[in-house]
């Protein structure tokens, strides 16, 4: 019985690794590329010594410097982050309803691996200049980078698992991303300290490409005329006709990604009129998620660089041990609340903000390296807090009418990361302003903001 249920498991496993590999790799990226750019940035465009740069703690005036010129360039790179990303999804969405959902994932772990590709490059380069990364942050913006395969690999879930699966099925994929990140940051703080950066980012663009090729030859395409009909649950949102294979040409599926009707379809879906207050309810997932996203510190890493003196390797402890408890809480948390306890989806939407808010203020509450116990308090007050994301992506699928499963689904997904995108645009840029202006009086309030949020 159990070993059968085992097996019936490890069949059903598609997107999985792929979203484990990626998390891992994403939260390893952002120590990664933090280091490289203060480094280029102390070094090379402020000319300063390397031992000053290895010791930023101890030198204030060159200190405050480098933190002025990394919020601009911070300010920059974060608008080719979203921008991009937003023309990604503003097409996408309707195009792999088309044709299907491998190649959008295909797209964005191709972009992932020129990112650490261009990283790795630079980081060798040390005589670059720190503008060099805009182009490698654009290599990554035009694959879709984190919205690109959150909603990729939604869909083709969605594609794949019926309406009563779904909750579970997007909660582990969402899981399995969460719990890569602690087993990313903690491998790459210990490989930092032990062979550097360029081992890191050569680990990471190999980790990639093992992702591509794994979607190549394991993932079968869920959705348009080259799925196979064996993956189509019964009730799952794949279950409208779609054109003949041999009816497809390699010029019609590009002209077709550039067609702005795809645009319209998007915002048609998520504003048509729809029964009862399903509209309004589609609007405040939507908004929700959007102030979610914004809600989430973009400079812990610099807070507690500044705040607490900790180097690449503490953060790396904490924020692995602090990835860890939340991943391992919405890996076991949301089926145990949603199957047991029966909760809602927006029962737990509520649940996650609590959380989110608690953690958030034991952060707020560090004044200095004295409290730094408080930094260790704050992950199991923020236990669930990623079970918001989860039950937004779940409540997403379900507000659809029956004729729009399958036909308009994926332009709803990508129509929520496109409005979480815009407000990426405004959001990152003004939290660096705030996260500038707030660490020039008291550094210990940053966190503050997003309990504000």
């Amino acid at each position: 019985m159990v070993a059968g249920g085992l097996v019936a498991a490890m069949r059903s496993i598609t997107v999985e690794p792929i979203m484990l590999l990626d998390g891992a790799c994403k939260e390893a990226m952002l120590i990664f590329i933090e280091n490289v750019q203060m480094n280029k940035i102390c070094s090379v465009s402020l000319g300063l010594s390397p031992e000053i740069c290895a010791n930023l703690t101890n030198h204030k005036e060159e200190s405050v410097l480098v933190q002025r010129e990394f919020s601009l360039f911070t300010f920059y790179n974060s608008i080719i982050m979203s921008v991009l990303p937003l023309i990604f999804v503003l097409f996408m969405g309707a195009w792999s309803d088309k044709y299907g959902r491998k190649f959008p994932l295909l797209m964005t772990l191709v972009g992932h691996a020129m990112y650490a590709g261009g990283y790795l490059l630079a980081n060798w380069q040390t005589s670059w200049p720190v503008e060099v990364l805009y182009l490698v942050t654009l290599l990554e913006a035009l694959g879709g980078a984190n919205v690109g395969i959150l909603s990729s690999t939604i869909s083709y879930i969605s594609d794949i698992s019926s309406e009563k699966q779904r909750t579970s099925r997007i909660g582990t994929i969402n899981s399995m991303w969460y719990l890569g990140a602690p087993i990313g940051t903690l491998t790459g703080a210990l490989i930092i300290k032990y062979s550097g950066y360029d081992m890191a980012l050569g680990l990471v663009l190999l980790a990639y490409v093992a992702s591509i090729v794994y979607v190549i030859v394991f993932i079968e395409e869920s959705h348009g005329p080259f799925a196979k009909k064996a993956l189509q649950a019964q009730g799952s949102l794949k279950d409208v006709p779609t054109m003949d294979k041999k009816d497809v040409r390699a010029i019609t599926m590009l002209t077709d990604f550039f067609n702005w009707r795809h645009v319209v379809e998007s915002f048609k879906t998520a504003f048509k009129k729809r029964e009862g207050d399903a509209r309004s309810v589609l609007m405040a997932v939507i908004i929700g998620n959007m102030i979610r996203r914004m809600a989430r510190g973009f400079f812990m890493y610099m807070f507690v660089r500044r705040a607490l003196h900790w180097g690449a390797t503490d953060y790396g402890y904490w924020i692995s041990y602090r990835n860890l408890l939340v991943a391992l809480g919405s890996l076991f948390l949301v089926p145990f609340l949603t199957r047991l306890l029966s909760f809602t989806d927006m029962s737990l939407v509520v649940l996650g903000t609590l959380s989110m808010i608690f953690e958030y203020l034991c952060y707020g509450l560090v004044i200095g390296p004295s409290q730094t116990f408080l930094m260790w308090l704050g992950p199991p007050a923020g236990i669930i807090s990623n079970v918001m994301a989860i039950a937004f992506r779940s409540m997403s699928t379900k507000l659809v009418t029956k004729q729009e499963k399958g036909e308009h689904i994926s332009p709803f997904f990508f129509l929520m990361a496109k409005l979480a995108c815009s407000l990426t645009v405004t959001g990152t840029p003004s939290s660096v302003l705030l996260f500038e202006v707030i660490m020039q009086k008291r550094p210990d309030n940053y966190p503050y903001h997003s309990d504000f949020v």
